[in-house]
């Protein structure tokens, strides 16, 4: 599934003209979560209960939509937080579809 983030304040990376990340969920798999935990390892900055830092999720977001991690540095605060806030989201289910949630409550 596509989610889309219109940037609040479109950014200029590698020449090219940044307003909307289209991040798609489908690529958020374990494969991604462990090499973005390898990322932030290797800065430092993974720790426990790092799957829902500020950062982790917002480098999967940005690596989702296909562009390198290095566009984080250009995202405006809000625009950052925006995308890490989306991401966390769908690692907890909460953008659920209602069905998909009723369908699994047991009777």
């Amino acid at each position: 599934m596509i989610k889309t983030v219109t940037l609040r304040e479109p950014v200029t990376f590698e020449g090219k003209e940044i307003e909307v990340l289209s991040i798609d969920t489908g690529k958020i798999n374990g494969r991604l979560m462990r090499r973005v935990e390898g990322i932030l390892s290797g800065q430092g900055s993974f720790t426990v209960n790092g799957q829902f830092s500020n950062a982790y999720c917002a480098y999967c977001g940005v690596i989702a939509a296909g562009h390198p991690q290095e566009l984080l540095d250009e995202l405006s605060g809000p625009d950052y937080m925006e995308v890490s806030t989306l991401v966390q989201g769908f690692l907890l289910g909460v953008d659920m579809p209602e069905e998909t949630l009723l369908s699994e409550t047991p009777k």
